[in-house]
């Protein structure tokens, strides 16, 4: 099954912030830029439209979090050794997290176009308008207690990667004291573009003809940062198009030890989205963790008046979106649960509906809403108590 994260950025919004994390795991700020306004199942679901190139791959493990990636928006990747790409607590080969990327889908002249991370990606390596085959186009890690490395040395600035510029040349030469920006005790930084027509192999679209500049990073410590990812995005509209209506969100497929028996929420009180355990799990025995992706600095739109926070400084008359939508998808043959197959399928679910366009209804109430399970799963009791959580609707299973 998967669960959304999803923002949305009104129409001319010109500069955005999209942040999200997961409790024990994962946390993400999306930065763009745009002309405009601007979430498993196991592999098999897309292997007829995904390519399983890799082109460059790397590993997050500065804490107890170890993920491996890819170089094109999925930051925690099945791909490399074909089983969950996230393990947690690192070194115990218990696992927490099959597979999650970015997606990104807009309206251009009216027509939906799609760049998205899952099971495989519609991005590739490089700056807009580059080689994707280029070998520098790679990913970069840095180690605050071994820093003096070939990526230190070789940081891309002309690809912006973030940089001290110690003598203000413009130059970057580390014999001057120029060095990386660095965030936390381990920091990933790649740059990838969806602008390649032949990648858009899941919902078949056009291009956005977008750049995302991407930073990784976490922190070594004994408390609950230690167990947690920050994932940072610029997001840069590199064509001559408007994109309207966009959304931005987080796809997971979280397999959480046993991926037969999860179920799923969230909290708009904190823009939190969360998989939990039904019970002992097979895996982690009978105090399995939990997993969340937080919406910790969202994006912004106008709101006279008001003021947000992005680019590091306060921005007046506007402000931050919370969490605009969560959402589940799952296998199965029921048309409102399972997996997208179109573009429209996929901007549906990133605005909070089914597939189809249909409002999500609260079981428990009968009301619509944009957000699956906000109720807490402490206080159920059972169908009819009127809290509305996941297995009201479906037994556990993979989500």
């Amino acid at each position: 099954m998967i669960l959304f994260i999803s923002a949305t950025l009104k129409k001319n919004q010109n500069n955005m912030i999209f942040k999200s994390i997961p409790i024990i795991v994962i946390t993400t700020i999306f930065t763009g830029i745009f002309s405009s306004d601007v979430i498993a199942a196991e592999p098999d679901r897309r292997a007829k439209s995904i390519s399983i190139t890799i082109a460059d791959q790397g590993q997050f493990d500065v804490n107890r979090i170890r993920s491996d990636m890819e170089n094109n928006g999925m930051f925690v990747s099945h791909r490399i050794t074909g089983h969950s790409g996230m393990e947690w607590p690192k070194g115990e080969s218990t696992y927490i997290n099959f597979a999650s990327g970015i997606w990104l889908a807009g309206k251009v002249n009216g027509e939906i176009r799609t760049a998205v991370a899952e099971y495989g990606s519609e991005f590739v390596p490089g700056p807009y308008g580059s080689d994707p085959g280029d070998p520098a186009y790679r990913i970069y890690k840095l180690n605050y207690l071994n820093p003096y490395s070939e990526d230190y040395t070789e940081w891309p600035v002309e690809e912006g990667a973030p940089w001290i510029d110690a003598n203000n040349d413009g130059i970057y030469n580390v014999d001057d004291g120029d060095k990386p920006d660095m965030l936390g005790d381990q920091m990933i930084w790649y740059v990838m573009n969806d602008g390649d027509d032949s990648s858009h192999t899941i919902f078949k679209t056009l291009p956005l003809n977008i750049e995302v500049q991407m930073t990784i990073w976490g922190y070594d410590r004994t408390s609950i940062v230690g167990d947690m990812m920050f994932v940072k995005g610029l997001i840069i509209n590199k064509g001559t198009n408007t994109i309207d209506s966009t959304f931005i969100a987080l796809w997971d497929d979280p397999d959480l030890g046993d991926a037969g028996d999860d179920f799923v929420g969230c909290d708009t009180t904190l823009s939190l989205g969360f998989c939990y355990n039904d019970g002992a799990d097979h895996d982690y025995g009978d105090a399995p963790p939990a997993i969340g992706y937080d919406l910790f600095q969202g994006p912004i739109v106008e709101a006279p008046g008001d003021t947000a926070f992005a680019f590091w400084r306060y921005i007046p008359n506007f402000k931050n979106l919370p969490m605009t939508s969560f959402i589940k998808y799952i296998g199965t043959t029921d048309p409102h649960w399972s997996d997208p197959n179109t573009a429209r399928d996929a901007y549906n679910l990133m605005r909070g509906l089914h597939k189809n366009g249909d409002p999500f209804i609260n079981s428990e109430t009968g009301v619509s809403t944009k957000f699956v399970y906000a109720d807490d799963p402490n206080d159920n009791t059972g169908a009819g108590d009127g809290v509305w959580v996941d297995s009201d609707d479906h037994a556990s299973g993979d989500r």
